[in-house]
């Protein structure tokens, strides 16, 4: 494969963001504080000192999410043939959260074992996001004025997959209880094994520029893009790290409950790392009038290198969370988080559900999760089986506004458990 068809080949990847990497399932956290599943030890390993069982087996078998932070089903159904004025425009732009028009697209699969205020866990976790600079779509939208410039740099690419296998503990401390006044106090720890299968990240600096010559390219580029990558398959591909958990957790009374962690705090080193790289300038031809065998950009060969990297160490995508969770009932049980989180990009998340046992075997879940990378709002349900210490089935799905085509997201999730 010659230079031109590898830059080409990963400049598609960044642009085409409608056709983002595999990446990590978003599960609300909320759902993860809920004490008596061993899952919990996710949120706050300190969760495992409240356990309700001898030994529970818990499998998550599929979480799927896609996400956008820009137009709802509805916005594009409705706009899709209709004239754009100025108003409208800007709505559209507008419904843009943030500098870069962004999507997402994840996937996990996770299994848990706990006994006593221990747990172990293995599975396949991943993220990835790409975004496109909002400055495109104002051009698309609004047009530009000839020699003014389109900016590139909040363009990106970023996500890595990797099997992790955890083991994590929780500790009773009573007199930290009794210095606080509260029922119990409870601190966990975890540390993590990390097995890298995938890792990408793609930057960009720089502008293009709208040529008002007669008789040039349309499109002067000017900048620097910078893609690092590795994958089990390619030669000494792929990477190994490690990370830790730490949490507490707080029984103010029997029914309420308050705690904070800190999770995934790590690196991964990544071998086999191969970069490409384009820095310079750039001419590039409207896409209308490219003949076949022609090249649609025009660079100089040593504008660009595509060659093996040394390896790279990363910090694993870290998150600090604080939550609650409160007994209204017996039968009702509400939970709610609040967090930062670097995964799938940074952002802000706060989370809130309400758990009912009408009838004890049939669980139900409703919730309202905002991330501030997607810049709504989802509603999320959920509902499980349970029997005889059996959590035969559970189904978990958002966002509920997406049947009416207010959603920008949609996510899945099945599991199942077993307590004994």
């Amino acid at each position: 494969m010659n230079k031109v068809k590898v830059v080409s080949l990963v400049l598609l990847l960044l642009l085409t963001v409608s056709f983002p990497a595999l990446a990590a399932g978003e599960t609300p956290a909320s759902l993860r504080i809920f004490p008596g599943q061993v899952a919990s030890l996710e949120a706050n390993p300190a969760l495992l000192g409240f356990a309700t069982y001898n030994y529970q087996l818990q499998f998550n078998s599929l979480s799927l999410n896609m996400w956008s932070n820009a137009w709802t089903v509805n916005q594009i159904l409705e706009n899709f043939n209709e004239y754009w004025d100025e108003e409208k425009k800007s709505e559209l732009l507008g419904a843009i959260s943030g500098d870069a028009f962004s999507v997402g697209m994840g996937a996990s699969s996770n299994v848990f074992f706990g006994f006593g205020s221990s747990g172990v866990q293995g599975g396949l976790k991943a993220f990835a996001a790409t975004g496109l600079d909002k400055d495109f779509f104002e051009l698309a939208l609004f047009g530009n004025e000839l020699d003014e410039e389109i900016h590139l740099d909040n363009s990106f690419l970023q996500g890595q997959g990797v099997v992790d296998i955890g083991f994590s503990h929780a500790l009773d401390f009573p007199s930290l209880a009794q210095q606080f006044d509260f029922d119990r106090v409870t601190i966990g720890g975890g540390i993590h094994y990390l097995n890298g299968l995938a890792y990408a990240e793609v930057n960009t600096d720089g502008t293009i520029l709208i040529s008002s010559e007669e008789g040039e390219d349309p499109f002067y580029a000017e900048g620097e893009f910078n893609a690092l990558y590795s994958a089990r398959g390619m030669e000494g591909g792929g990477g190994h790290g490690a990370a830790i958990d730490i949490g507490a957790w707080g029984q103010i009374n029997p029914k309420l409950g308050v705690g904070i962690s800190l999770n995934n705090l790590g690196f991964i080193r990544w071998s086999g790392v191969r970069q490409t790289k384009f820095s310079g300038e750039a001419k590039i031809k409207h896409p209308l009038l490219v003949e076949e065998g022609e090249e649609w950009i025009e660079y100089e060969e040593d504008q660009i290198t595509d060659q093996p990297h040394d390896p790279i160490i990363r910090s694993t995508p870290i998150s600090l969370e604080g939550g609650v969770h409160y007994v209204a009932h017996p039968k009702i049980h509400l939970g709610g988080t609040i967090g930062l989180y670097q995964a799938p990009v940074f952002h802000l998340g706060i989370s809130a559900a309400t758990r009912f046992f009408y009838p004890q075997w049939l669980p139900v879940t409703v919730g309202l999760d905002f991330a501030s990378h997607k810049g709504t709002p989802s509603l999320f349900a959920g509902f499980g089986i349970k029997a005889w210490g059996w959590e035969i089935f559970n189904f978990t799905i958002s966002d509920i506004k997406l049947a009416t085509g207010s959603g920008k997201e949609v996510s899945l999730q099945f599991g199942s458990s077993i307590s004994f």
